[in-house]
């Protein structure tokens, strides 16, 4: 009896080890330090109390997920230089708990320029401050 409990408690030592590692692996940066991608930030300020998902995309780019941003809070979010290289870009978010979909169309982008973006709490579009 001794040594069934034994090998069970080193079947369950490696079935959880097996796990902590499958677990981790995936919180792994993407990106390989070969291959980086230059991006310019972008302030986003979430003014509701939802949590936002907030994703980029310009005409003849996929869309890109560049963020979460927590209800009530700001994050200063990493967007791919290549969404400003054609001047203009939208931006929008999708919030947990709500069928509406604010959404932003700048132009005349400048990496250079600090990009600030708002999402007023009762406002169903997002604004942008320069």
């Amino acid at each position: 009896m001794h040594t069934s409990r034994s090998r069970l408690q080193r079947a369950f030592a490696a079935v959880l080890t097996v796990t902590c590692l499958l677990g981790t692996a995936g919180c792994r940066p993407r990106l390989s330090e070969s291959d980086p991608v230059e991006t310019v930030p972008m302030v986003f300020a979430n003014e509701t109390m939802e949590r936002a998902t907030v994703f980029v995309g310009t005409e003849g780019e996929s869309a890109r997920r560049v963020g979460v941003v927590l209800g009530g809070e700001t994050a200063t979010l990493r967007v791919p230089r290549r969404f400003y290289e054609n001047g203009r870009m939208n931006v929008w978010a999708e919030l947990r708990r709500s069928p509406r979909t604010p959404w932003l169309e700048l132009r005349d982008l400048r990496p250079e320029e600090e990009l600030r973006v708002r999402l007023p709490r009762t406002g169903p579009q997002l604004v942008a401050i320069r």
